[in-house]
């Protein structure tokens, strides 16, 4: 079988970045609340343990949380992110 190319389809997603400075931590949580297994700000390294369908992933200052349509919680790095997505106007 050849090679083939594939397109992604444009799907809307809600999405946050968690402030880099953690100055959003509330706004993240209170809106990903039923996803959100664990915040954890020990060492002054604010991480939060959210649950994906890929199992529990931790986010950091400066990721992205967004949801997809379905309800699917995820958690992408900014340079991930802003190669797939572009806020929509």
């Amino acid at each position: 079988m050849a090679l083939q190319k594939f397109t992604r389809t444009e799907v809307d997603v809600d999405a946050l970045q968690w402030e880099k400075d953690a100055s959003n931590t509330l706004e993240i949580i209170d809106t990903f609340f039923a996803s959100l297994v664990c915040y954890d700000a020990s060492k002054n390294e604010p991480k939060l343990h959210i649950a994906t369908p890929d199992g529990i992933v931790v986010a950091e200052p400066g990721h992205w949380v967004g949801m997809t349509l379905t309800g699917a919680v995820y958690v992408m790095k900014p340079d991930v992110f802003s190669s797939i997505y572009a806020e929509k106007k």
